[in-house]
């Protein structure tokens, strides 16, 4: 019981997150899609990222999940099933969403079967619905990116900026702030302005990144190509040169705190105070079964009952601290790498041998 109490705060607290400045637009939330036993996690991941990405560049609506939602913990949680539309209405509520997006990957031998659901919940139902095979032997996911581009149809923003990108190797995969974005060559549109890290990997090849900054008024296309040289392991090639700002920005514009990065630090204090509580219980559990052993009148059953007690309350004070940590942790280093305050506040740079942190003031 005290498990699904600590699944159910942690959920919350994703939630509070999600959805502290919330858009006129109305509100989706787009959540990772199930997979079959045979369908690697990786492969899933990358159409739940490829599905958030499109989303995200749509008018329609505003993505109220900054992270990946699991839907089956929330499941869990409401103790109701998917194929119910009141289950489905009670986790739209939950995560103050107007739209559910949803979906499932599905191994069919030589190909692969990718479903998309949009669930409306003024309609209270699936109005729309994507199902899709492809060969595994051509490359799933450009094929898939070019469906959904279809099956969301035109409603796009105003197009602002187009990022190109190519390397040295053909087919490398590319990460746009660490979300799956395609192969090279590829032309990422509808850019909004801020800092994007480019990741480009390829087989026997070391990871390369770079970043670059849009700003506001820049609506030119920007060329980035990556060299990658061979090698094997985790190690990234960071390339200096590479980085750079597609137009100058103004010190004076765009210095607005980031107020999703400051709530997911006050989230994480709050859960760690609320450790404290669980904390005091337990040293009370203590006090009580040394006092009844210091008079004589601890009884076996009673000290069953008590330790029991102690055991969840030690556990959940843990949980709580540790999930407080990780999720303050999560705002901070947010905060610090977000657009609007570390590229004008802070800038920092990173190459394969320094690391240095410019403040200006």
């Amino acid at each position: 019981m005290s498990k699904k109490i600590v699944l159910f705060i942690i959920i919350l607290a994703q939630m509070f997150v999600f959805n502290v400045f919330a858009q006129n637009s109305p509100s989706a939330a787009v959540m990772k899609f199930a997979r079959a036993a045979s369908v690697s996690s990786e492969f899933a991941e990358n159409v739940s990222s490829i599905v958030r990405n499109e989303v995200q560049q749509l008018d329609e609506y505003d993505v109220v999940n900054k992270f990946p939602i699991e839907f089956e913990d929330i499941l869990v949680v409401l103790n109701c099933k998917i194929e119910d539309n009141a289950c489905l209405l009670k986790v739209a509520k939950q995560l103050n969403a107007n739209v559910l997006i949803f979906g499932a990957v599905k191994d069919k031998g030589k190909k692969v079967q990718i479903t998309v659901n949009v669930f409306d919940v003024k309609k209270q139902k699936i109005n729309k619905s994507l199902i899709r095979f492809f060969d595994r032997e051509k490359d799933p996911l450009v094929e898939f990116r070019e469906e959904l581009q279809t099956f969301f149809g035109t409603k796009k923003v105003t197009k602002l900026s187009t990022i190109e990108i190519d390397a040295n190797i053909p087919k490398s995969k590319i990460y746009v702030n660490d979300t799956f974005a395609g192969i090279t060559p590829l032309s990422h549109t509808n850019m909004q302005p801020g800092t994007y890290k480019i990741r480009v990997e390829a087989p026997d090849h070391l990871d390369w990144e770079t970043r670059i900054t849009i700003t506001k008024a820049s609506k030119d296309v920007v060329p980035v190509f990556a060299q990658l040289q061979e090698g094997e392991g985790s190690n990234t090639l960071v390339d200096d040169k590479n980085n750079f700002e597609a137009q100058y920005i103004d010190p004076s514009e765009d210095r607005t705190l980031n107020w999703g990065a400051l709530a997911t630090t006050g989230v994480g204090l709050a859960t760690m105070g609320s450790s404290v509580i669980f904390g005091l219980q337990l040293k009370n559990t203590e006090k009580e079964i040394d006092d009844k052993r210091a008079r004589g009148t601890l009884t076996r059953t009673e000290y069953d009952e008590l330790n029991e007690q102690g055991t969840s309350q030690e556990m959940l004070h843990f949980i709580l601290l540790g999930t407080g940590a990780a999720i303050t942790t999560v705002g901070v280093v947010w905060f610090a790498i977000s657009p609007s305050f570390s590229e004008q506040a802070i800038r920092i740079q990173v190459s394969p041998r320094s690391v240095s942190a410019t403040l200006p003031f």
